[in-house]
């Protein structure tokens, strides 16, 4: 009886030392306690950020103190592990005995922990809800780009292409860095999240052409908001992560200041009116006495012409706009007698003609210069004075001096030759 008595004290004394040994720690001496942290998985997680203080008597002693000797925090190793030093100052205990305050942070998680030494069973476990993803940096088209990912708080990442981290559940904001700029993110875990993710850095593909307004391709300059301007003859191809974007294009001199959208304009092209107004079809009216009206029409040709901008008469270096009705436009003035004018018309490109005539009273009027110029192709055309349609007083004329001219020349020619034989 007295055998299974000692038996049983035995067994006991030795279970009590299996399960608190860890705990004995005689004063003037440090016990370790090592933590692990895992995530949903299983899988140890490296480069949390572990805090530890902890309670004896009644009192909390901060990281630092004599009683707990470690820094303020300690991150995790490969293996997911942090390890604390707890010096026991109790001179008559041999064994320690207090509550343990432990605060994980990792992104954008915080969470605290209290455990109770005396229940200390070799290491404690703490499961974050976290998982293992590859994050993919890609462009707007999907495409595997290189560059920073910063996760909150201040968690840089270099990527080539893709990485493999654990990311809490949730929402982990931060930002992407490609070329210098910056996006910012926000990387959603939960149960349901497939093992790889991308995470978009929003770039654009832009291509830029310029065209004459018959469909031929110019030489011009294009600049994408600050970046350096660019000089082509043909498609330039930019690539933005600004929304909107601004481009100024510039070709002869002429620019053009456009804000595109490009998550939907991937194609821009830009046409120059080349060609200048038409003028024709001028007319003067006598409305009443001391009161004329010009009439003509003007139009603006091409497939993509810019259209008319401005039209009027100078009358003695007097301008008159004229009102223009579809291709036709009038001005009426006060004038009597012969006067001298001059038809203009400017489109929205900048291209401009001018006709100028000469008008006699009861008469139609007579061309006497037509002019054009195109600022693009920087061209003016000049010509010659012509008689307008309709001018047959004046074409009669010089038909008859011919015909006089040539019949005194040959009289002449006969009378040298013939007659005085």
């Amino acid at each position: 009886m007295i055998n299974r008595i000692v038996l049983i004290f035995a067994c006991f004394v030795i279970f009590q030392s299996l399960i608190f040994s860890w705990s004995e720690c005689k004063a003037g001496f440090y016990l370790d306690v090592p933590i692990q942290v895992i995530d949903s998985d299983h899988i140890n997680m490296p480069g949390v950020n572990v805090s530890m203080t902890y309670q004896k008597n009644s009192n909390y002693y901060s990281p630092g103190q004599p009683e707990l000797v470690t820094t303020d925090s300690v991150l995790t190793d490969s293996n997911g592990m942090a390890t604390f030093k707890i010096k026991n100052d109790v001179p008559s205990s041999r064994y320690l005995n207090c509550k343990l305050a432990v605060r994980v942070s990792y992104f954008n998680f915080t969470k605290n922990y209290t455990f109770d030494l005396g229940t200390f069973y070799g290491k404690y476990i703490i499961n974050m809800t976290a998982k293992n993803v590859i994050i993919n940096m890609v462009d707007s088209s999907g495409k595997p780009i290189s560059g920073s990912l910063v996760l909150y708080p201040s968690n840089e990442f270099q990527l080539n292409n893709s990485i493999s981290l654990i990311v809490p559940f949730g929402s982990t904001p931060g930002y992407l860095i490609f070329n210098g700029h910056r996006q910012g993110i926000s990387i959603n875990v939960d149960n349901s999240t497939p093992n790889s993710v991308n995470a978009v850095f929003r770039i654009y593909d832009v291509n830029v052409s310029v065209f004459d307004d018959s469909g031929k391709p110019i030489p011009f300059t294009v600049q994408l908001g600050t970046e350096d301007p660019i000089n082509s003859t043909e498609t330039v191809k930019l690539r933005t992560i600004d929304n909107p974007s601004s481009l100024k294009i510039t070709s002869y001199g002429r620019e053009t200041f456009k804000q595109i959208n490009p998550e939907k304009e991937s194609n821009i092209s830009i046409f120059y009116d080349i060609h200048s107004p038409q003028i024709s079809n001028i007319n003067v009216i006598q409305d009443k006495e001391g009161s004329v009206s010009i009439t003509y029409s003007v139009s603006d040709n091409g497939a993509k012409a810019s259209g008319i901008r401005e039209t009027g008469v100078y009358v003695d270096q007097v301008y008159y706009s004229a009102a223009l009705k579809y291709s036709s436009a009038k001005v009426s003035i006060s004038k009597t007698g012969s006067f001298s004018f001059t038809v203009t018309a400017t489109d929205n490109d900048g291209n401009s003609a001018d006709v100028s005539a000469d008008y006699i009273t009861g008469k139609a009027p007579v061309i006497t210069s037509n002019n054009s110029s195109s600022p693009l192709s920087n061209n003016t055309v000049v010509t010659p004075p012509a008689a307008q349609k309709g001018d047959d007083n004046g074409t009669l004329i010089l038909i008859i001096i011919v015909v006089i001219v040539l019949v005194v020349g040959v009289y002449f020619y006969i009378k040298s030759n013939y007659l005085s034989s």
